[in-house]
Order: structure tokens, then C-alpha cells, then sequence
């Protein structure tokens, strides 16, 4: 991702954008898991996937994505923190099927990182609610609402 011109580079329309996606999934604002727990960045692992929570196990892996997560398991984490490798592990298997996608678009939308349009282009496509997608896109919708339910 990188900076672009488009509808996400005003401050304002990336606050609506956080609150809706909060609004719709709420375990993007934790501050024990998820984007708002770690620095933006990739996977120290596999360098391929959104970082999704800080360990503190014997590798030199200082924070994990979904899938190395669930692959690594309770080694993720030093032995004292072995309730945290459970904790972690049951939200990895909770996330939705685009989870990638909405920690990158809660950074973006947070001012943490800017993303560029053909990212953005990818991100609607893989969103499955069409209010968070207009507002991707910066068409909110007409009554200035998001669906969160």
C-alpha cells in the first residue's frame, strides 16, 4: 500500500469509515487483539499477512497473523501467557473470511497507512457489506448510514 488520491485521504471520510467498521466488527477496535493491538506491518513470520497480535514466545517472532497464528500455536507464546495463546487462537477462529482485508482498510482508515487505488479496488470487492463498500469507495450511502447489523 501506498499512497494514492482517492476518497480515503480525507480525514473525515476515513473517521466515518473506522466508526462503520467497528460498527459491523467490532474486534477491529480491541486493544488486546486485532489492528489496534499491534503496528501496522506484515506477518513477522510469513512477511505475506496483516499482523494481527503481539507474542512473546522463544522465536523471534514478535507479532503474527491469522493463519501462522493458528499454525504456530501455544509456542507463539511463553510459557506464562499460555491463557492469552488460548485467547488468541479462539478469536483467529472467529474472524471472517476477509479478516486480511479489514485490518488493512481499520489502518487506512485510522490514518496509519494510506493505500493507493488499485488496493482499494481489491479491498471493495472483497467486502461483503455494501455500506462499508460504498464507503471505500466514497460513495457513502444515501441516508449516511451503515448497516450493523
Amino acid at each position: 500500500m501506498t499512497p494514492g488520491d482517492g476518497p480515503l485521504d480525507d480525514r473525515a471520510t476515513r473517521r466515518r469509515l473506522l466508526a462503520a467498521l467497528v460498527g459491523v466488527h467490532p474486534w477491529l477496535a480491541d486493544p488486546d487483539w486485532g489492528p489496534a493491538a499491534v503496528d501496522p506491518g506484515t506477518c513477522d513470520r510469513c512477511g505475506q499477512h496483516p499482523r494481527l497480535v503481539t507474542t512473546c514466545g522463544p522465536a523471534s517472532w514478535r507479532a503474527l497473523c491469522r493463519d501462522c497464528l493458528l499454525d504456530v500455536g501455544e509456542d507463539a507464546f511463553c510459557a506464562g501467557h499460555a491463557d492469552d495463546a488460548a485467547a488468541a487462537a479462539d478469536h483467529a477462529r472467529d474472524l471472517p473470511d476477509q479478516w486480511a482485508t479489514l485490518v488493512r482498510l481499520a489502518w487506512v482508515a485510522a490514518g496509519q497507512v494510506r493505500a493507493d487505488r488499485a488496493w482499494l479496488d481489491l479491498a471493495v470487492a472483497d467486502l461483503t457489506d455494501p455500506g462499508l463498500a460504498a464507503l471505500v469507495t466514497g460513495n457513502d450511502p444515501a441516508d449516511g448510514q451503515v448497516d450493523t447489523g
